[in-house]
């Protein structure tokens, strides 16, 4: 590996490379792009407008010379600005206003602005019809950080080093361990949309890719070299051996999008539907099979079962034990028998 390259690159260039896949964001070991809240994103922009210090973005590159490159820290940096840049981010109420001093025909005009609450299309000076602080973050010069190196466990490393002093999960640590082939599979049954549309997950378990957690989990129900539970310490050393089980996470995602793409027209995020509760669900697919019930019918049980949730056990709604191997066979046997009832009362 070479040394480290740093360049300059303004907020509209960067975004332009970006819309070009000249920069890509998607690195193997990368966190998810939700990490941040509102504000932190608010006080990103705030911080590029008032021309304030902003860390590097850093990126590899198989050579020097080659015009694209990976984005390998910087994506919550990143996805703040294209999100305002797009006007998909409102700056948060607490976002602090700006002192703004700039010259036209020869007259220095100075001024506060409050941009709180504001899209970037709302950003103008509109006493002067100047679109001053839009300037201002277009123009800002950020630094980058180039880095010639080809070696994917380098890489993951490199990543952990740098988020050493981030507070990073469990899961996303371990992710960065993995192998680019497995990384990629997990992250695209994350992506599915189970995942994004109906499973009832809060900003914490966003943050923390708890869904490549369960992914893991249900990696190991199907795997006979299973542990006796799913502690971090488990789940770290079951980890390593899923380099070698390609199949199962290929069956996995072939199953999990199955089911996605079954839930009725309309259905939304099933309130209930916790992370944790997709082990027993994906696990008794082959249940559902064997006793002929159809997926789109075992997805509109599913529905049914949240939307009626007395007939769900407390036992099976509690999920704070999740490091408990026998607590989840209990909800898969619990979803088993519900199948298996469903399938009589059906031909009956």
């Amino acid at each position: 590996m070479n040394a480290v390259n740093y360049d300059k690159i303004t907020v509209s260039e960067l975004v332009q490379e970006l819309n070009d896949e000249v920069i890509n964001t998607d690195f193997f070991a990368q966190r998810n792009n939700e990490q941040w809240s509102v504000l932190q994103k608010s006080l990103l922009i705030h911080s590029i407008m008032a021309d304030y210090p902003i860390p590097p973005l850093y990126v590899f590159k198989k050579h020097m010379e080659e015009e694209k490159c990976m984005l390998y820290d910087g994506l919550q940096r990143v996805t703040a600005i294209l999100d305002f840049k797009q006007d998909k981010l409102k700056l948060s109420k607490d976002t602090p206003p700006i002192d703004y001093q700039f010259i036209i025909k020869k007259q220095t005009i100075k001024g506060i602005m409050d941009i709180a609450n504001k899209t970037y299309s709302e950003i103008e000076n509109l006493e002067h019809g100047e679109r001053f602080l839009q300037s201002c973050f277009l123009n800002k010069k950020m630094s980058i950080a180039n880095t010639v190196c080809v070696d994917d466990a380098v890489r993951a490393e490199i990543f952990k080093r740098l988020n050493s002093g981030t507070q990073i999960s469990a899961t996303q640590k371990r992710m960065s361990s993995l192998s680019k082939d497995t990384n990629r599979i997990i992250g695209n049954i994350a992506k599915l949309d189970v995942f994004t549309k109906y499973i009832d997950m809060n900003r914490t378990q966003k943050r923390s890719d708890e869904p490549k957690r369960i992914i893991i989990i249900i990696s190991m129900l199907k795997s006979n070299d299973a542990p006796a539970d799913f502690t971090k310490k488990s789940l770290d050393k079951f980890a390593s051996t899923l380099k070698s089980k390609t199949e199962v996470l290929n069956n996995m995602y072939d199953d999990i999008k199955k089911l996605g793409e079954n839930f009725p027209d309309g259905t939304h995020k099933i309130k209930g539907f916790k992370p944790l509760h997709l082990v027993p669900f994906v696990l008794n697919m082959d249940t559902a099979k064997e006793y002929s019930v159809s997926i789109s019918e075992y997805a509109q049980w599913i529905v049914d079962l949240y939307a009626e949730s007395d007939k769900l056990t407390d036992e099976f709604k509690n999920t704070k034990n999740s490091t408990s191997k026998n607590d989840i066979i209990k909800k898969v046997d619990f979803i088993r028998a519900g199948i298996i009832k469903y399938s009589e009362e059906k031909i009956s």
